[in-house]
């Protein structure tokens, strides 16, 4: 759906299309923020912060994945720390956008930095290697 998404906003062009039909340039608008708004739901347990961010930039108020707790998960092998939805304050309903027209976005930001390539090298060295401890 993200790669159907680039494409239709590319091919729409909305930048050149501004000029001439603001009435269809907005309804190509409206349509990408409701598949961005549906997007962040269906990648929140995966990008909880990130699409937490992205709610907020959407002028949604609240919370859209709740409250997180760390706890220490014990295992046969080992423990480790986990990152854990608390339930009673999960909002977060599984449904297509409801992202009302004309609703004001907040400030816009990156969601993600640029990697310098050095470090996106290091990081790609690491993988495939086994967790030490």
């Amino acid at each position: 759906m993200c790669g159907r998404l680039t494409v239709t906003g590319t091919s729409s062009k909305p930048w050149q299309t501004i000029k001439s039909d603001r009435e269809r340039t907005g309804a190509v608008c409206y349509v990408a923020l409701r598949a961005i708004d549906t997007l962040k739901v269906a990648l929140a347990p995966f990008l909880p912060f990130t699409c937490e961010r992205l709610h907020h930039m959407l002028g949604y108020d609240g919370q859209l994945v709740g409250e997180f707790e760390v706890r220490e998960i014990r295992e046969t092998e080992r423990t480790h720390l986990a990152l854990l939805y608390k339930p009673e304050s999960v909002v977060l309903r599984w449904q297509p956008s409801q992202l009302p027209v004309g609703q004001r976005l907040r400030d816009i930001a990156p969601l993600f930095a640029k990697l310098d390539e050095t470090i996106a090298e290091a990081e790609r060295a690491k993988l495939g290697k086994p967790m030490e401890g």
